[in-house]
């Protein structure tokens, strides 16, 4: 067996990264889905305004 180079020891191979890429791109789509919901959501309750949500933290004051 040969010692590693310097770049596949540090860097790694090929395989490697599409095994990476394969694992975290769908990650990064229900992430980016999620945070869409969120954001949709946060609009929607803001839409209600402050009488339809009298437990909302600025009316406790």
């Amino acid at each position: 067996m040969q010692p590693l180079t310097l770049r596949e020891k540090f860097v790694g191979n090929r395989a490697f990264y599409k095994m990476v890429l394969a694992i975290a791109v769908p990650i990064m789509i229900q992430q980016g889905i999620t945070n869409f919901v969120n954001l949709l959501d946060n609009l929607m309750v803001g839409q209600l305004g402050q009488k339809r949500c009298p437990e909302s933290p600025s009316s406790i004051s």
